[in-house]
C-alpha cells in the first residue's frame, strides 16, 4: 500500500506541476497580451492625435481656400468695375471732344448769322463776305445751317 500511496502522491505532484505549468503559461500569455494591449493603446492614441492634427490642417486649408475664393471674386468684381469706369471715362472724353467740335461749329454759324442779319450796307456786306470766305477756308461747310447761311448770302454756291 505504500506503493499505491507513493504512486498517488507522485501522480498528484505531477498533476500539480502540470497545473502550475499551465498557470505559468497562461500568466505568460496574459503578460504578453497586456504588453500588446498597452502597445496597441499607445499606437491608437498616437494615431488619434495624428488624425486630429490632420483634420485640423484640412479644415484650415479648406477655410483658406474659401477665403481665397471670396477674395478672388471680390478682386474680379473690382476689376470689372474698374474696366467699366475706364470705358466710361473713354466715352466721356470722346463726348467732350465731339461737344467741343460742335460748339466751335455752332459758334461759327452764330457769327455768320449775326453778320448776315446785321449787314445790309455795301461796306458791311464786304466785311461779311471777307469773314465768310475766311471761315470757308478754315473749315468747309458741314451743317445744314452753314449751307443755309451761304445760300442766303451768295444765292447758291
Amino acid at each position: 500500500m505504500k506503493c499505491v500511496a507513493e504512486e498517488k502522491a507522485a501522480w498528484k505532484n505531477k498533476e500539480q506541476e502540470v497545473v502550475e505549468a499551465a498557470i505559468e503559461s497562461i500568466a505568460g500569455e496574459l503578460e504578453v497580451e497586456r504588453k500588446l494591449g498597452r502597445r496597441f493603446e499607445s499606437l491608437n492614441k498616437k494615431l488619434g492625435k495624428e488624425l486630429a492634427k490632420t483634420k485640423a490642417s484640412f479644415l484650415k486649408a479648406v477655410k483658406e481656400l474659401e477665403n481665397e475664393k471670396r477674395v478672388r471674386v471680390v478682386i474680379e468684381q473690382v476689376r470689372d468695375e474698374l474696366a467699366r469706369d475706364i470705358d466710361d471715362q473713354a466715352e466721356v472724353e470722346e463726348l467732350k471732344r465731339e461737344s467741343a467740335v460742335v460748339r466751335e461749329e455752332v459758334e461759327k454759324e452764330r457769327e455768320m448769322m449775326q453778320l448776315a442779319n446785321t449787314s445790309s450796307s455795301p461796306p458791311a456786306m464786304a466785311a461779311f463776305s471777307s469773314q465768310l470766305r475766311r471761315l470757308q477756308v478754315d473749315s468747309p461747310p458741314r451743317t445744314p445751317m452753314h449751307l443755309l447761311c451761304l445760300t442766303r448770302c451768295y444765292g447758291s454756291s
